[in-house]
């Protein structure tokens, strides 16, 4: 059994196809993870803090997305990881997926070595 403290969660959006790929990913090793649907759970600004203070806005930003497109240029030129939190509690679509955390690791994007790295060893029945 998984303590709490290792828990992995995974973040993002269950009809997204790369969130349907890395749940795939960890349901094929038989690794234990919570799902936070941002569409239906949205995103805490305490949770949007702890991801730009890992990642930066630069990276955690989606900026090839429709709803990145639909902020006014105004304010996508001004950004800052202070506005992002906003932006990103308001539209948690704008976040890149997954999001993984476990522990005090985070991840950001589809990345099969980085979630070996993080993963707790499978253990044979």
């Amino acid at each position: 059994m998984i303590s709490e403290s290792e828990k992995i969660i995974i973040y993002g959006i269950k009809n997204c196809d790369t969130i349907k790929k890395t749940k795939i990913w960890f349901d094929l090793r038989k690794i234990a993870y919570t799902f936070h649907d941002f569409k239906t759970l949205g995103c805490e600004k305490s949770i949007a803090r702890s991801m730009l203070k890992e990642f930066g806005h630069q990276t955690l930003i989606n900026r090839r997305g429709t709803t990145w497109r639909k902020i006014p240029q105004i304010e996508r030129e001004a950004i800052t990881d202070e506005t992002a939190s906003n932006l990103i509690v308001n539209f948690p679509s704008l976040i890149k997926r997954p999001v993984i955390k476990r522990k005090t690791t985070w991840l950001v994007g589809y990345d099969e070595l980085a979630f070996e790295r993080i993963c707790p060893p499978i253990q044979d029945i």
